[in-house]
């Protein structure tokens, strides 16, 4: 986050990126500990993309998968970087090993679109983008305001709902997601004024209503179920994009 500071590159961070490195001073969601994070995942617009490869490059990443048998970065082949980049809305994972036997490698997730394909989401992601503010946390932020901040959660979660081999892998399941966003609803941070103007002037109604039932069910919430009802929504449709 230093290096993209530096280079000057609109981005913002974030998921568990965020919440664990929130200071005393910010929000607190989660105490430390709580809420660790697994990846560094990055949202950017498409035209950002090539100066945040370059400065990953630069600090010694490559795009490939860590395999813990031959502690080895598998570096992935140009068909499958094109390939992830037109099917999943994200570039293929940058990866650097970090010498630490625990811990051994890190991974950059880099986001540039918020739904299922490239195009969708586009006008919402330019707000993302151009909101964001530097936090001063545990390490350097740059992050959009809370209610865009938790706009991008139930897009992440709505995305992978819709999509059959996350489905199949039970991640649309995955309860840290659904308590990230169980968590910041009931943390008395969200303007709902604000965040309802958003979803109108975005019509991310099904997005919304889908999700926050999904929430209020797990968690047997009252509140989170009748205030998802004030949004229109259908059950989402599953989508088979590598077989059409």
């Amino acid at each position: 986050t230093q290096k993209l500071s530096e280079i000057k590159a609109p981005y913002m961070l974030l998921k568990g990126s965020v919440l664990s490195n929130l200071c005393e001073e910010d929000t607190k969601v989660y105490s430390d500990g709580e809420r660790v994070s697994n990846d560094i995942d990055l949202l950017c617009q498409q035209d950002g993309i090539t100066a945040i490869s370059k400065a990953l490059y630069d600090l010694g990443f490559v795009q490939g998968i860590y395999d813990s048998t031959t502690d080895t970065i598998k570096e992935f082949s140009r068909l499958e970087i094109v390939k992830r980049r037109m099917n999943r809305g994200e570039v293929a994972p940058f990866v650097k090993k970090t010498g630490n036997s625990e811990f051994p490698f890190v991974e950059v997730d880099i986001n540039f679109s918020l739904g299922n394909t490239p195009a969708e989401g586009v006008a919402l992601l330019k707000d993302m983008i151009e909101e964001t503010v530097e936090h001063k946390g545990k390490v350097l932020m740059r992050v959009p305001d809370s209610e865009l901040f938790f706009l991008h959660l139930i897009m992440h979660q709505y995305k992978e709902s819709c999509l059959l081999f996350m489905v199949e892998r039970s991640k649309d399941l995955d309860l840290y997601k659904l308590t990230d966003i169980y968590y910041l609803f009931k943390a008395d941070i969200l303007d709902f004024l604000h965040l309802e103007e958003l979803v109108e002037k975005h019509s991310l109604q099904q997005e919304i209503g889908t999700v926050l039932k999904q929430v209020g069910e797990v968690f047997m919430d009252e509140e989170i179920m009748c205030y998802a009802n004030k949004f229109d929504s259908d059950f989402p449709v599953i989508i088979d994009y590598e077989n059409k």
